[in-house]
């Protein structure tokens, strides 16, 4: 659908200028915000600001548990070299028959 021959969903005598990023639906300049280089209806925006606000929000809640993750990530890859270091160390008659060579 081409911009110039639509109309705007909410206001069915208006020219559209703009399609809706969210429900792709085609708008007039009033039924429209931007935000982040998008342009957004009315629903959507609202449905924006209640989930994550404005774009890229959700995604640094998200970032904010990388923190976290990476650390365990971290001690288990440390607790993994750690066993390696000893496992490629110690004797093989130790990983074998136990610490006592029985």
């Amino acid at each position: 659908m081409k911009l110039a021959s639509a109309r705007c969903a909410f206001h069915g005598d208006r020219e559209a200028s703009a399609f809706c990023l969210g429900c792709g639906q085609t708008h007039c300049r009033e039924c429209v915000t931007e935000s982040a280089g998008g342009m957004y209806c009315q629903r959507c925006w609202e449905t924006r600001q209640v989930v994550g606000g404005e774009a890229g929000a959700g995604w640094k809640q998200i970032a904010g548990h990388g923190a976290l993750t990476a650390f365990a990530l971290a001690l288990l890859f440390g607790l993994f070299s750690l066993y390696l270091a000893c496992a490629t160390t110690m004797p093989a008659h130790y990983l074998i028959a136990g610490r006592h060579g029985r």
